[in-house]
């Protein structure tokens, strides 16, 4: 893969985390922001996790049926309309159990949490 600095504007040619970015784009595992940023200092919340690992569930072609119920949660009317169907899955899966009996979609995910969850993807999915 070759540097392409239109891919996403803020992201330089000589960093760490540049050809993943231009990969996860390329197969929509992440799409940036409305305006084209991808954002690389930006805390990531807890809802862009569960949407990223659920695009990255159906690249690899794995199953993503899986609905988790959230009248449970009561900030469950704070999830982006963007993200509702992946959070869903990712309660479903297992992926994502709470936080404080909340989903708290919008809450940055700390490195532990995503740790958790990829690890907990892994797991699921026998990968």
């Amino acid at each position: 893969m070759e540097y392409d600095s239109g891919v996403f504007p803020d992201v330089d040619g000589d960093k760490f985390y540049t050809y993943p970015a231009m990969w996860a784009k390329s197969t929509g595992v992440i799409s940036g922001y409305e305006d084209g940023r991808f954002g690389p200092s930006d805390d990531i919340t807890r809802e862009q996790m569960a949407v990223m690992m659920y695009r990255y569930a159906n690249v690899l072609g794995l199953d993503t049926s899986a609905r988790g119920e959230l009248s449970g949660f009561p900030d469950m009317d704070q999830i982006s309309g963007f993200a509702d169907e992946a959070v869903r899955w990712a309660v479903g899966q297992g992926l994502i159990l709470g936080d404080g009996g909340r989903i708290n979609p919008r809450g940055t995910a700390e490195r532990a949490q995503c740790a958790t969850i990829i690890m907990r993807f892994m797991e699921g999915y026998g990968l």
